[in-house]
């Protein structure tokens, strides 16, 4: 979407989101007929591949809390609490409270982050509690062939990966 906006700008993108979400509106009653083609191993790869391949953004995110001189600061802590926040949650409580760790994670992080002030809500205490939506506020779709086909393409490889991890998620709870 980056490339896209950047060509041909934010309503190029627009227009290819139309486009690709149409795509997904035609292809979804097919996706089910799919499934034979998506073996366990098909599935464990996929999701395995994502995960991998979100290793070195954590570890990205982790690592700007530690400055230039190797010294630990506030962002490290938080992480490292977050994150055993959510080992503690998904590995010693109970059913419920497992099965939303992640989300205690996201709470607890961000309570901890306000009280360290790291967090900033002002801009949220100004905004209105209601308001109304413009059309094309930020102008009328641009439908370029290059950035529908990308974000079809993208569109694709997105509903393939949801198939493989709605599966294997459908199997774990069974």
């Amino acid at each position: 979407m980056v490339a896209i906006g950047k060509t041909y700008g934010l309503s190029a993108i627009y227009g290819a989101l139309i486009v690709s979400g149409f795509l997904t509106f035609l292809i979804a009653p097919v996706a089910s007929r799919l499934l034979m083609f998506f073996p366990p191993i098909v599935i464990g790869s996929i999701i395995t591949t994502i995960g991998l391949s979100l290793i070195p953004m954590a570890i990205n995110n982790l690592c700007v809390g530690i400055s230039n001189l190797g010294l630990v600061t506030n962002r490290t802590i938080l992480s490292v609490f977050v994150l055993c926040t959510i080992i503690i949650a998904s590995k010693c409580a109970k059913k419920f409270v497992r099965n939303i760790a992640l989300l205690l994670g996201i709470i607890t992080g961000t309570i901890v982050a306000y009280f360290m002030r790291l967090v900033d809500f002002s801009t949220v205490q100004q905004a209105s509690w209601f308001k109304l939506v413009y059309p094309f506020y930020f102008g009328l779709p641009k439908f370029t062939l290059s950035g529908s086909l990308t974000m079809c393409s993208v569109i694709i490889i997105t509903v393939i990966e949801s198939v493989g991890i709605f599966l294997a998620l459908g199997k774990i709870y069974q």
